[in-house]
């Protein structure tokens, strides 16, 4: 009798726990929308540009976000002297490396593709989830650094698998943990964020800390956010390569 009184205690504390307040992911999420400043205001954002400082592997350098609807990204990073660009159209992800020596821009990997479409995605990948070909699930309730929060588990259209912890009193992501793949390994990197503030009426993380395996590897600042600004297209299509010199000498 003691053994099944202890097993049905346990059976409600797991229910409790993925019950949490009794809110359905739909609640959370639109809980979620409403603390960044609501569903329609963030529809409203048709463009923007972010102004970043980035410090990773002890180096510090500015870096610029461009996102356009419908997905396009870019982003520009100096790193000691050379300007590094990663760039999405719509169709086709691009970068730009000069560190070894090569100027020219060159097509990205199918991963880095699928990667660089999810960040060109302006509202985010909860916002509007069910249309984008995503899946949400609620976790439960999970205590990040001794906060309580609600753990959401997101599946990409593309496979990918993120699992997002907003904050349960303000329902602000503090915690952001995703799966990513360096040749044939895979790594588990956790995205904390805070010093959220509110610009123009919408509510950003100012800060932001990337770990792996505990440690951290690169810090954002959030600088100036400027919204609705006009992006020429041509700055997320992929510029042809250009002619050596060599090559222009010998046509003459």
């Amino acid at each position: 009798m003691f053994k099944k009184i202890l097993y049905l205690g346990f059976v409600l504390l797991i229910s409790m726990n993925l019950l949490g307040s009794g809110l359905t992911v739909d609640d959370v999420l639109k809980k979620h929308y409403e603390a960044l400043g609501g569903y329609e205001k963030l529809k409203s954002i048709n463009s923007m540009k972010l102004t970043l400082k980035f410090t990773t592997q002890g180096i510090e350098g500015p870096a610029i976000v461009f996102n356009k609807r419908p997905n396009k990204f870019r982003l520009n990073a100096t790193i000691q002297g050379m300007e590094m660009v990663q760039a999405y159209d719509g169709s086709i992800a691009w970068g730009i490396y000069p560190f070894g020596g090569n100027p020219d821009p060159q097509k990205l990997s199918e991963e880095q593709t699928n990667n660089l479409s999810e960040d060109a995605d302006i509202d985010g990948a909860l916002l509007d989830y069910q249309k984008k070909g995503h899946q949400v699930e609620l976790m439960g309730t999970e205590e990040i650094e001794g906060t309580e929060t609600h753990k959401l588990k997101l599946t990409m259209k593309s496979g990918n698998i993120r699992y997002i912890y907003l904050d349960s009193e303000y329902f602000l992501p503090i915690k952001i943990t995703t799966k990513v793949k360096r040749g044939e390994q895979e790594y588990e990197v956790d995205t904390y964020q805070g010093d959220f503030q509110d610009v123009n009426g919408f509510i950003m993380p100012h800060s932001t800390e990337v770990k792996m395996g505990g440690n951290i590897v690169r810090t954002l600042t959030l600088e100036k956010v400027e919204i609705n600004l006009d992006l020429d297209d041509s700055m997320f299509i992929m510029p042809e390569k250009k002619e050596a010199p060599e090559t222009k000498k010998e046509e003459q």
